[in-house]
């Protein structure tokens, strides 16, 4: 913990509570260093990565994932003092480079294409939350012909999903009931499509805000902080890498 403190903090990243995850807070996505424990034995993995914060649905919006990222390092078990602290600094310095890395997401463009090219390489007609999230994303900056044909693409997807008559999977048709009834309606226009996406982000916003190991978010989201989010990216690549 002191060593990620030690490293972690001085990029901007703070501790989620006492946990073991350190965030980092974009906006409409945080960036999530976790150094994940094992219940066989004492030690750490490092996950890193990207938690989009668009509405889901139901249980989904309580909780945060790596829609993005994900494992970066297997796990390192502990074998004595000294070792694991050279271990926790070699960890947390590579985590210190993902996030680097993650902050380009703030750039929505850079943040589209990754999407967009993640979505052109499954098959569309089973669900994926890259679909989802590009639809949203499209929404935000005021692509809405794009978002809308994502959009039902996506609901499309959910209605043609493997799982359905097979199991009663509850998140599913949580997600397909509200992209249906909470989403679509809204689709009008440019206007209305990215206001949705805006209340989405702060929906989920004031619940994690809400909770003290969230305490140190930075407040509600306005699609307009696109511009400070573009600023703020160039400002910390410029003092990341000098």
């Amino acid at each position: 913990t002191d060593t990620a403190k030690r490293i972690l903090v001085p990029e901007g990243l703070f501790r989620k509570g006492s946990s073991r995850v350190w965030m980092e807070d974009h906006g409409f996505f945080v960036i999530q260093v976790e150094f994940q424990p094992s219940g066989f034995a004492k030690g750490t993995y490092l996950n890193v990565g990207i938690s989009f914060l668009f509405d889901y649905a139901g249980d989904l919006n309580s909780t945060l994932a790596f829609n993005i990222g994900g494992r970066v390092l297997e796990f390192t078990e502990y074998q004595d003092d000294d070792t694991f602290r050279r271990e926790m600094e070699r960890y947390a310095e590579i985590a210190k480079e993902k996030v680097l890395e993650f902050r380009q997401f703030e750039n929505v463009d850079y943040a589209r294409k990754v999407l967009h090219d993640r979505v052109k390489r499954i098959d569309t007609s089973r669900f994926c939350w890259d679909m989802y999230e590009l639809a949203m994303v499209n929404f935000l900056t005021g692509r809405f012909a794009e978002g809308k044909e994502m959009l039902e693409m996506t609901i499309s997807a959910l209605d043609n999903n493997y799982y359905w008559g097979r199991h009663n999977v509850k998140w599913l048709s949580e997600v397909y009931d509200f992209c249906i009834v909470e989403c679509l309606p809204q689709c009008v226009n440019i206007e209305s499509a990215r206001a949705m996406g805006e209340k989405m982000v702060n929906r989920r916003r004031q619940f994690f805000m809400s909770k003290a190991s969230f305490r140190k978010m930075n407040g509600l989201f306005s699609v307009s902080d696109f511009v400070l989010y573009a600023i703020s990216f160039m400002v910390s690549m410029v003092s990341f890498n000098g």
